[in-house]
């Protein structure tokens, strides 16, 4: 897993994926390749950018709000939410066209799929199918509210997530919708996690905040990747353990199971008043959802991570890219994760970013796990120091011989990365579990 700051959307822009304009984005190469169009929701503009010098080429009114758009062969479509109105810009940057969808539409996502457009309107919850004259052609209503991303599959099946998660509901949905008949086939359905252990790489909770959505190819046909949050906001979060709630007002509300220490609560007794574990509470996520039988397959934990706004995938469909605006991250790692004996949290480099960085994993000690021991560096550059300096991992005594103990005292200083937080150490966790204790109360300060 690669993740970095600053210009993520323009390096996922650029990525060689498949099926390049059948998925919502705010940042869109041109079809020949010869320019990048991103919106600019703050300057109520819309910017074009070189691909070859990095600079940019114009930047071009776009209405009110303009968050995702679009880019044909001839012309730029924006959806501009707070004008409740389609956009449609020349290649110059110049405006040919208006579609007024109604007050209250508030659109979000374009896609242009041969010759007709797809909008979601987040305001009724309605799939808006247009030409690209700007002409309606047709509105479908969806049942769950605030229609969002969406995605056009090469069958012509319309995939709508449902931004917020809300009560009484707690499972996240995808419309699965048939434009030529107007109509929702069906509704897939993400469902809150009540099993996973909760760790500093997973957790339980909803699927919240689904902003991203794609349809798979090559190595992925047949799977919907979903990107949003994990909201643990149903049976631990803030309150996780303390009996200290159990009689107040309100608390028939939530579903908590109250766990006491058996040796008592002590001083963590409202520990989690005060200083909650950032992953006790949200954590960005991607739901990987089987397209045959609708059920989820899997879902990719992205530590650190807040929520996922863009995906996408390479021509072959092995390698996924993801971005999350709110983290400042961008994600490169093989599509496999979450399945078989492929790890389900975004820790460390996949064997496919090893190789695209260039450097193997040198020869070394191998731990119990039967993993290698080893210094990697690029351009002279630990990257075991690097990222437990900057709080992204953890200096393990028992094989680096306190070789990181400085980076990591100065990440914990700091408050860097996983020092923002409360967290067990992962071998104390694995040690407090095997000496029968629960993985709820190993989680987290454990001694």
């Amino acid at each position: 897993m690669l993740r970095v700051a600053a210009t993520v959307l323009l390096l996922l822009a650029l990525v060689p994926h498949a099926n390049a304009t059948s998925r919502s984005t705010p940042i869109a190469l041109a079809p020949d390749g010869s320019a990048v169009w991103v919106t600019n929701p703050d300057s109520n503009t819309v910017a074009k950018i070189d691909p070859a010098t990095h600079t940019r080429l114009g930047e071009f009114p776009a209405g009110d709000g303009p968050r995702t758009l679009a880019v044909t062969s001839d012309a730029v479509y924006v959806a501009s939410q707070h004008d409740d109105a389609i956009i449609r810009l020349g290649l110059d940057g110049s405006a040919t066209g208006r579609a007024d969808l109604g007050f209250g539409c508030a659109p979000y996502a374009i896609v242009a799929a041969g010759h007709q457009l797809y909008v979601t309107c987040e305001g009724p919850s309605t799939l808006v199918v247009l030409d690209t004259d700007l002409h309606v052609l047709g509105t479908v209503p969806l049942a769950w509210p605030e229609a969002r991303a969406l995605a056009v599959a090469d069958t012509g099946l319309v995939y709508v997530t449902h931004f917020l998660t809300k009560e009484p509901n707690n499972s996240g949905h995808v419309s699965e919708v048939d434009p030529a008949a107007s109509h929702v086939a069906r509704v897939l359905e993400i469902p809150p996690d009540f099993a996973t252990c909760e760790t500093l790489g997973s957790g339980q909770g909803i699927a919240n905040l689904l902003g991203a959505v794609v349809v798979g190819s090559g190595a992925t046909a047949g799977q919907l990747w979903v990107g949003g949050t994990l909201h643990n906001a149903l049976r631990k979060g803030l309150f996780e353990r303390s009996t200290y709630f159990k009689d107040k007002p309100g608390v028939g509300l939530f579903p908590f199971d109250f766990q006491s220490n058996p040796a008592g609560e002590h001083d963590n007794a409202r520990r989690n008043i005060y200083k909650p574990a950032r992953h006790d509470i949200a954590r960005g996520a991607i739901w990987k959802l089987d397209l045959g039988s609708g059920q989820v397959r899997a879902r990719l934990d992205l530590a650190g991570g807040g929520s996922i706004s863009a995906l996408t995938f390479s021509a072959s469909g092995d390698v996924a890219y993801a971005v999350d605006l709110m983290a400042n991250g961008y994600y490169v790692f093989n599509t496999a994760r979450g399945e078989g004996a492929n790890a389900a949290t975004l820790f460390g480099a996949s064997e496919a970013l090893r190789e695209a960085l260039g450097f193997p994993i040198p020869p070394g000690e191998q731990d119990s796990y039967d993993r290698s021991v080893a210094v990697c560096t690029v351009d002279n550059i630990d990257l075991a120091d690097w990222l437990v300096r900057n709080g992204l991992a953890f200096d393990w005594p028992r094989y680096s011989k306190n070789a990181y103990a400085e980076a990591q005292r100065q990440a914990e200083q700091n408050e860097r990365g996983l020092w923002t937080g409360s967290f067990s150490m992962p071998w104390q966790f694995r040690a407090c579990v095997r000496k029968g204790g629960r993985a709820s109360k190993c989680s987290d300060e454990s001694p």
